[in-house]
Order: structure tokens, then C-alpha cells, then sequence
């Protein structure tokens, strides 16, 4: 027998907003996107509330480094591949409720006023840091124009801002051999410059509350989130030299720009006030502060969505802390045979395919961690004949 619970009376959907440098492989879309428009479709079938919103990440490094390569601004490079990405989505199908973009003016004026809140009630804090400088190209380096080898796993492509191999955040001074992402030497030095800084020591008993109510997340996603509250949170640097972004709207700051990581999840809320201003839904702040929402994202995004992000939020002393929840487990549960049959039909495939989604991606973390079965035992390597690799082309 068939059954789905019952959801809350209004959900709100995000994935993972993908970068808009270049056009992205299939892990962005089968990793975060797919499943939530399997999610989305599903809620639909029952008549659900519920509103599913995506877009582009246009702010940042990673974007002007592309920029860069291809001899175009970075508000021409972003229009060009917000465009491309959009239609690609579409030939896909994708049912998105607003397909939007970060660099939004309705994100650069949440972003601002979020900022200037969390200012106002005393969690942002300035300090002076040390920014690494190419002396080869002349120019600060933002995080992720810094790279270098990793401090926690030795991984020798580590980003200034947090290594994609073993997740960990880091600062640009703690990697190893850095050197500079724009022209590849190792031409660096570490100068002194005034930042500003989410001071999240402070918010530190605000988020473990908030994070012990959310018993229906992953276990690894609460495990990684109890496991840096339980090292303890250091204040993190919400500026960064940069030109393409989101303004520093404070005296003595006007030359920075917003860390992508401040802007980027707010754009969340932005996208759903830019489908709000566009006619697409009514009273768009009921889908942030009296909705479930759900997250769909890879787990290189965990420490700003369990973290970053609801500090953020917090700071701002905002009572929309977004909740990822993937498990169902709240109230009573809703019979397909009540359904009559073609709805029945249709929401039974939906539920087989969103099922068949999350067995995927359980079966693919079981071969990343060790070439295991589902039953544990370790898979037995087939033998390689002389002369053969046993490659699949």
C-alpha cells in the first residue's frame, strides 16, 4: 500500500542555485535540481501550496574570473549565461515557480537591509585581516582567487574560502603553497586591510537551539552542523574585494563588496519577491515566515545552509530559519486509494520517482565511501585481463 504523509499547508521549495559560469554538467541538475521538481510536481498531485524556486548565482569570484577569460564584463558574462542556463532548464522541463537571478535589484536591497539589521543589533563586528596580494598582477585576492593545498586533507586545489574535497571552511592564510587563480604563480604576499565580519560566536547559543528543533534533518547534515558548534564558531568575514556584487552600504566600506555566501541564499527570499513582483504569486512574504521549506542541495552547501545562512537570518533577528526537511515525518498521512484513479496513477508514478531519486543518490554515496553494497560488504574488484583496463567508453 501506497501512502504519503501530509505536509504542511504551504511549502516553499528551493535547490541549490547553480553558479552562472559556464554551463553546468548533469551532477547540478540530477544532484539538487531533479529532485526538487519531482518534490514540486508531487505536492501539486495533493493540491499542496507550495512554490519551487531556482536561479542563477551571478556574484563573486568564480564569475569574474570568467569574465575575465572571455574579455567580457560580468554583468554581460551573467545575462549571456543566465540566458543559456534558462533554456537549457527549460528543454528539460522543469517545472520552476521562478526561475531568477542573484544579481537581482530586489536582491542587492534584501541583502543591504538584512545587513544593516544584523548591524543594528550588534552582530557585525569590524576587524583588520590579512588579504592576500599578487604581486605579479597587482590586485587583492578574494578567496577564491587564491588556491593552494588544503591544511585539514592536503587536497592541492583547496579554494581561499573552503576546500571542496573534505568541505572544510578555511581562510586564505591557512593553505599551503598558495598561489594565485588568475595567473598561477606564487607570486603572494599577506597584507593588512579593514573588514567587516558576522560575528557568529555570538549567535553560537541561537543556533544550536535552532538546530536541536531539527531532529528530521540528514544525519550528516546535523552531525556537520553540531560538529563545528562543538569546535566553536569564529567570526566570519562578510566583505571581499570585489567590483561585481552586492555594495557595502556603510561609510568607509563603499569600496567592498558582499562575501557571495551573504548574498547568495538571501536570493532565495529575493526570487520569491522578484515572482511576487512579476505576477506570478500573491503575498509572497507567507511562502518565508508561515511555510515549511525544504532544500534540496549537495553537501558542499551544508555549512552555509545549516550555518551561514541561519546565522544570517538571526542576526537580522528574522523568524524565517528555512527548515530541510526531506523526510515527511509531520502529521497524518494521505491515502492514494482515496485519490480517484488517474490522479491516484499520476501520484503514485511521482512518488516512485522521487523515491527512485533518493535510492540513487544512496547507492552513489555507498560507492564514494569505499565501493561498498548496500549490505555493508566490500564490493569485489573484477579481475583485469592483460591488456585491459575494464573501462567502460
Amino acid at each position: 500500500m501506497v501512502t504519503v504523509e501530509k505536509f504542511f499547508h504551504r511549502v516553499t521549495i528551493t535547490s541549490a542555485i547553480p553558479y552562472v559560469n559556464g554551463v553546468k554538467h548533469l551532477g547540478n541538475i540530477v544532484g539538487s535540481i531533479l529532485p526538487a521538481d519531482i518534490f514540486h510536481r508531487f505536492l501539486d498531485i495533493f493540491g499542496v501550496d507550495n512554490i519551487f524556486i531556482c536561479g542563477t548565482d551571478e556574484h563573486g569570484t568564480a564569475v569574474e574570473l570568467a569574465a575575465l577569460e572571455e574579455g567580457l564584463t560580468p554583468e554581460r558574462y551573467a545575462e549571456k549565461y543566465y540566458g543559456i542556463q534558462k533554456e537549457i532548464y527549460k528543454k528539460w522541463g522543469f517545472d520552476f515557480t521562478f526561475f531568477g537571478r542573484s544579481s537581482s535589484q530586489n536582491n542587492h536591497q534584501i541583502t543591504q537591509e538584512l545587513f544593516l539589521s544584523s548591524l543594528e543589533n550588534g552582530y557585525i563586528k569590524e576587524d583588520t585581516i590579512i588579504v592576500p596580494f599578487c604581486k605579479h598582477d597587482k590586485r587583492f585576492l578574494p578567496d577564491r582567487y587564491i588556491i593552494g593545498t588544503c591544511p585539514v586533507c592536503g587536497y592541492d586545489s583547496a579554494r581561499g574560502d573552503q576546500c571542496e574535497k573534505c568541505s572544510t571552511i578555511l581562510d586564505p592564510e591557512q593553505l599551503q603553497n598558495p598561489r594565485c587563480n588568475v595567473c598561477k604563480r606564487q607570486e603572494i604576499e599577506f597584507r593588512k586591510e579593514k573588514h567587516l565580519f558576522l560575528n557568529l560566536p555570538l549567535l553560537e547559543g541561537k543556533l544550536k537551539k535552532w538546530i536541536d528543533k531539527q531532529d528530521q534533518w540528514p544525519d550528516n547534515t546535523r552531525n556537520l552542523a553540531l560538529g563545528w558548534l562543538k569546535t566553536g564558531l569564529k567570526p566570519r568575514c562578510i566583505t571581499r574585494n570585489l567590483k561585481w556584487g552586492v555594495k557595502v552600504p556603510l561609510k568607509g566600506y563603499e569600496h567592498l563588496i558582499f562575501y557571495v555566501w551573504m548574498d547568495a541564499p538571501i536570493a532565495y527570499i529575493s526570487m520569491t519577491k522578484d515572482a511576487y513582483d512579476n505576477g506570478i504569486i500573491k503575498d509572497w512574504k507567507s511562502y518565508w515566515k508561515d511555510s515549511r521549506i525544504y532544500q534540496f542541495m549537495g553537501k558542499d552547501n551544508i555549512p552555509f545552509h545549516s550555518i551561514v545562512f541561519p546565522a544570517i537570518l538571526l542576526s537580522a533577528l528574522l523568524e524565517i530559519l528555512p527548515v530541510f526537511d526531506t523526510s515527511g515525518k509531520q502529521g497524518q498521512q494521505l491515502r492514494l486509494e482515496r485519490l480517484p484513479e488517474p490522479h491516484k496513477q499520476r501520484a503514485d508514478r511521482e512518488l516512485r520517482q522521487f523515491v527512485l531519486s533518493c535510492d540513487v543518490f544512496h547507492r552513489k554515496e555507498l560507492w564514494r565511501q569505499g565501493s561498498r553494497t548496500a549490505t555493508g560488504r566490500a564490493r569485489k574488484k573484477p579481475p583485469v585481463e592483460p591488456g585491459k583496463d575494464n573501462k567502460q567508453g
